[in-house]
């Protein structure tokens, strides 16, 4: 097991604002949004294939952090690598919403996925600038209230079956 604070560490370095971790032993650890921007579809294939949960009762609230409507111009070639970057983005969240919708909903049956993330005009607010929290705490109030009729309806119309972790602590087993 390691530290609480090797894992803080860890998912606070995104390479374009803060350097890897590295662990005593010399791995380096970086951001798993690097790879997996949006992880909706592996934690539906999580629950497929490793948990084996019942895909006809199984349901995913996912929350994203803004994303900006994506306008693709006449490239101007490798120059422009903030494009580049938010298309790779954008594209990997698409993908994984796909992937979580189609391992979780039947498009004629039911409706199990269920997405809130808001569009933003592009550069209104970056990851190392804090002028607009407050603006987007606002936005944020704002989904919860008309998201909250069907998270209600679809997440706490019963209660909850009790969490089971799955894992196995190596250390506890010898």
């Amino acid at each position: 097991m390691l530290p609480a604070v090797d894992a803080a560490l860890a998912t606070a370095a995104a390479p374009t604002y803060l350097p890897q971790h590295v662990l005593d032993n010399f791995i380096g650890l970086i951001d798993g949004g690097v790879w997996a921007n949006n992880p909706c579809g592996l934690a539906a294939i999580e629950a497929a294939a490793v948990l084996k949960w019942n895909m006809a009762e199984t349901k995913m609230l996912s929350l994203g952090c803004t994303e900006t409507a994506l306008v693709l111009r006449k490239s101007s070639g490798m120059r422009d690598t903030a494009a580049i970057i938010e298309v790779m983005m954008q594209g990997q969240s698409f993908g994984a919403e796909g992937t979580a919708m189609l391992l979780l909903d039947h498009p004629h049956a039911r409706s199990s996925f269920f997405r809130i993330n808001p569009v933003m005009p592009k550069s209104y607010a970056s990851l190392d600038d804090a002028s607009k929290i407050r603006d987007l705490a606002g936005l944020g109030r704002g989904e919860a209230r008309t998201a909250l009729p069907t998270i209600r309806r679809e997440f706490f119309g019963a209660p909850a079956v009790p969490f089971v972790p799955c894992h196995i602590d190596r250390a506890a087993a010898e």
